[in-house]
């Protein structure tokens, strides 16, 4: 069982890579770029010849989910992860956490000690309710840039 959700689906393009890609470039603001309105493009990311990494472009939720894809002729895999920052961000309250319940089981406070039990499940529950909002907004967002359908999904993470 892994801590982190992550889909890996299988696509297929209604047209050629070539311009999938063409199209999936003129809506990607290139990560290096600095700009004052994110908003402007679909995306932000790095997209070469067959290959794709990318994020929502917007400022709140846009940062959350990365979207990878490999296309091939008509074929393609989308794999959508959680980002680095989320996963840092988890482990750094987790370790606040471990270090409240140690000194609550120092000091013999129970109320603490359960909420200090508690409290990572449920920030692991917000995390996977975000990103099963994000990941279908994301797909919907790649969905009416390029035009593709979903052949399998396999869901890992749950």
């Amino acid at each position: 069982m892994k801590i982190f959700p992550e889909e890996n689906l299988i696509i297929k393009l209604s047209t050629d890579k070539y311009n999938a890609i063409s199209e999936l470039k003129k809506n990607t603001l290139h990560k290096d770029q600095y700009v004052g309105n994110w908003n402007g493009q679909q995306f932000i990311g790095v997209i070469s010849e067959s290959e794709f990494q990318i994020k929502l472009s917007k400022r709140i939720y846009g940062g959350f989910c990365l979207f990878q894809g490999h296309l091939e002729n008509v074929h393609g895999s989308l794999i959508i992860k959680l980002s680095k920052i989320v996963k840092l961000l988890f482990y750094i309250i987790i370790a606040f956490i471990i270090s409240g319940l140690i000194v609550a089981i120092v000091q013999k406070n129970n109320a603490i000690i359960i909420q200090s039990i508690l409290s990572p499940i449920l920030f692991w529950i917000f995390i996977q309710i975000g990103f099963k909002i994000i990941s279908k907004k994301g797909i919907r967002k790649l969905k009416e840039t390029i035009p593709l359908n979903i052949i399998s999904q396999k869901n890992e993470g749950l």
